[in-house]
């Protein structure tokens, strides 16, 4: 079974993806005519067609179809040819008529007309136009001139006679027959014009190589000579080799590089320790109230000096000697601060100094009242020794009257030694009794008080430290060793979780590498390739070539 060109072109470069068939018949086909193209005319004569200047045909009309709106079928459709006519030497002209004659009032529309060298075969819409009507029908004309733009042209003729090519410019005279360079059937000439040929006089003939479509699947190459087929196939195979790299070129656009994702850290926020709650109470200082000391009082009643008497003759002149009375002094004490320190400062320190001042104030007061009374026995003493001189003054003067009165004297003496002992009994009563016994007592019961509260103040401060410990420990240690163990823990990962990123990053880049050098390593071989079938491809055709070109130059004697 004979291979198609795809495959032949395959077995040379290697597979082609299936979906770029068009372009292996566009890659043949342009080859095609390369070759065509660069071979020389004297090796192309077998695959040369004649084509005859018919100076238009005529006959030939084409089914337009159904007209919509006034638009024709969309570009591209095929159209019916109604006749097919004769004398049409190339692919004539389409012009669009109004039914019953005269040209169409649409535009736009271009219809195009294949001949088969005289007849009409097919036809296509090539622009569908507007304002067309339904009853418009397509005219074909034949045109002057042979259509050769999809061909090689190898020579023109007249009725066998080669024709000259002429400048176009100089057309008319070749048609004007008072010119000496009018054109005959014997010497006939061509011009070359807007895409065809013109033979003068008309009616003659160019001999032209049709470019081939090469189809990728066709199990031959045809419209080319047999020697050459090859070539179309490694020429065809260049191309494709070309279209492999480009390909193999754009697969480094479809590596990707690894992307080296960055790893985040969390840590957790540092734990939130509640404050220590102290449930333990402070003891609370109780003293036993102040003693209430009353102030010294004399129950005493000072006697009374007896009346001076009355002398007829001398008198017992006491002067401004007047009897002594004891003073007693006032307390005044004050416990507020030390109450103050005590049960709001909750201060032992300064409550002790407190008392300390309270004690000194009641010494104080203990030493005033003692001075007190030595000051009224050094008055009585005084005021005894007084009476004692007016009375032996008075005696001296009056014995009569100054016995009476020294005897007055002398008891009111002894009354007021009497008094003198019972103020001394009141006063160290008073001393023993109210001072020293109370404030004893409440002096020990407040030490007693502040020793209780220290033992108290003592046990608060123990359980105190003891819940310090106790949250140290429970509250403290504990969220912060949980913390740490879970950062620890984090952290770990973190450090394994960025060795694998790293190394599985390392394996992947390893394998882009790899397959960018596997690319690069391919498409040097396949570059190596494209370089050694080009030039089997040039030298084929340069062989070709020089075969023909060295026999024509030994004829012409070089």
């Amino acid at each position: 079974m004979a291979q198609s060109v795809e495959t032949k072109i395959e077995d040379l470069i290697g597979e082609i993806p299936d979906d770029n068939s068009t372009a292996i018949t566009q890659w043949a086909t342009d080859i095609a005519r390369e070759v065509i193209n660069v071979l020389p005319t004297e090796m192309l004569w077998q695959v040369s067609t004649t084509l005859t200047d018919s100076s238009g045909g005529t006959g030939a009309t084409i089914n337009i179809g159904s007209i919509t709106n006034g638009s024709l079928a969309a570009a591209g459709t095929v159209l019916t040819v109604s006749a097919g006519g004769s004398g049409y030497g190339s692919d004539p002209t389409v012009v669009i008529n109004k039914s019953g004659g005269g040209l169409s009032g649409g535009s736009g529309a271009k219809i195009r007309a294949v001949s088969n060298g005289s007849a009409v075969i097919s036809a296509y819409i090539v622009s569908s136009g507007t304002g067309y009507a339904d009853t418009d029908v397509a005219a074909v004309v034949g045109d002057e001139g042979i259509a050769a733009t999809t061909a090689k042209f190898l020579y023109a003729h007249k009725s066998g006679y080669r024709a000259i090519e002429i400048d176009a410019a100089n057309k008319q005279r070749a048609e004007d027959s008072d010119s000496i360079y009018k054109a005959t059937t014997n010497s006939p000439v061509f011009y070359r014009e807007s895409g065809r040929i013109y033979v003068e006089p008309t009616g003659g003939s160019v001999v032209v190589v049709s470019y081939p479509t090469i189809n990728y699947n066709d199990s031959d190459v045809t419209g080319v000579p047999d020697d050459v087929k090859h070539l179309i196939i490694m020429g065809a195979a260049v191309k494709g080799r070309l279209f492999q790299l480009d390909n193999l070129r754009r697969s480094v656009d479809n590596e990707v590089a690894p992307n080296y994702s960055e790893l985040s850290l969390s840590l957790l926020p540092i734990p939130s320790i509640g404050d220590l709650s102290v449930l333990e109470s402070a003891p609370t200082l109780t003293l036993e109230a102040a003693p209430v000391i009353s102030n010294l009082s004399i129950t005493a009643t000072p006697p009374v000096a007896p009346s001076t008497p009355s002398f007829a003759t001398t008198l017992v002149n006491m002067g401004e000697v007047t009897a002594p009375s004891y003073d007693a002094p006032a307390l005044v004490v004050s416990y507020a601060n030390a109450v103050t320190q005590i049960e709001t400062n909750e201060d032992v320190e300064l409550a002790n100094a407190e008392l300390a001042k309270i004690s000194t104030q009641l010494n104080e007061y203990k030493s005033t009242v003692e001075n007190k009374l030595n000051i009224f026995n050094e008055q009585s003493s005084k005021y005894q020794a007084e009476i004692g001189i007016a009375t032996q003054e008075a005696q001296m003067s009056q014995a009569k009257d100054f016995q009476e009165y020294s005897s007055k004297l002398e008891k009111y003496s002894g009354e007021v030694a009497v008094y003198q002992q019972l103020v001394n009994k009141e006063v160290s009563e008073y001393t023993t009794n109210n001072l020293q016994k109370d404030l004893s007592i409440w002096q020990q019961k407040r030490n007693d008080d502040m020793q209780a509260y220290g033992l108290k103040l003592d046990l608060y401060k123990t359980n105190i430290a003891t819940e310090k410990e106790v949250y140290a420990i429970n509250e403290i240690q504990k969220e912060i060793g949980l913390w740490q163990s879970e950062q620890t823990q984090k952290i770990q990962k973190y450090g394994a979780d960025l060795q694998q990123a790293t190394t599985k990053f390392g394996s992947e880049f390893q394998k882009y590498q790899t397959s960018l050098s596997n690319i690069f390593q391919k498409h040097q071989q396949m570059v190596q390739e494209l370089q050694v079938l080009d030039a089997q491809y040039q030298r084929g055709l340069q062989t070709f070539v020089s075969s023909y070109q060295e026999p024509v130059q030994n004829a012409k004697g070089v």
